[in-house]
């Protein structure tokens, strides 16, 4: 068993890179088509580029990068459009310690470990 009773806590940015939520054969409606971009590397590589981006859509029967400013909670099925949402916050690592023991925490609380240092 491990007591924390006068743990220090330790708070540690693990991964601070921008990550994607895919959804294929989806698309959403409000987006507006963003003409520079030719491949899906240059839609997602615009969407990075861009804060006020928050979804992408890759539509490849037509060759078209749409650009979403919000997440769109309406989604509708094409089989030929992958939606994109960026992910752009850190994820925080909490870890608690007390003499040799230490619980890690992640920012979303699903994953608890115990390591004896």
């Amino acid at each position: 068993m491990c007591d924390l009773g006068n743990s220090a806590v330790s708070l540690t940015n693990v991964n601070c890179l921008p990550r994607w939520i895919v959804y294929p054969r989806t698309c959403t409606l409000g987006a507006w088509r963003n003409i520079e971009t030719r491949t899906p590397r240059q839609c997602l590589d615009y969407c990075l580029s861009n804060t006020s981006c928050a979804t992408v859509q890759w539509d490849r029967a037509h060759i078209e990068c749409w650009i979403h400013r919000s997440r769109a909670e309406e989604r509708v099925g094409r089989d030929y459009v992958t939606l994109y949402e960026i992910v752009r916050r850190c994820e925080l690592l909490v870890v608690f310690c007390a003499r040799f023991c230490c619980k890690i925490l992640s920012d979303k609380l699903t994953n608890l470990n115990t390591r004896y240092m």
